[in-house]
């Protein structure tokens, strides 16, 4: 089979196959896990999730633990809370929202 395009494909090489390769088929998910230096989920608690329960990537999840966190999804609202925020001029709440909005 050819391929027009195959110029602006890489060349394959045959000794990357482990890093390409998980539980004997081509997985780009695990090839991207085994080959990031961080690996990121939306919290620690999905982190922990995915140790157990992640399509048949666990034991690669667990193998490369030391690298994986979860990262908390949102903001500190004690931190950014507009009602005491000092670096805004103008504060206001859930309560003055409108009002305090239009406070220039």
């Amino acid at each position: 089979m050819h391929f027009a395009n195959t110029r602006y494909l890489p060349p394959f090489y045959w000794n990357s196959v482990g890093l390409l390769e998980w539980n004997g088929v081509f997985n780009s998910l695990a090839t991207g896990i085994k080959a990031a230096w961080k690996v990121t989920t939306v919290s620690q608690s999905y982190m922990q999730e995915l140790m157990y329960n992640s399509g048949g990537l666990e034991p690669l999840i667990i193998r490369e633990e030391q690298k994986c966190i979860g990262i908390l999804n949102g903001i500190d609202a004690e931190v950014w809370d507009p009602a005491k925020d000092p670096r805004i001029p103008f504060h206001y709440s859930s309560d003055s929202i409108q009002p305090g909005k239009q406070l220039k």
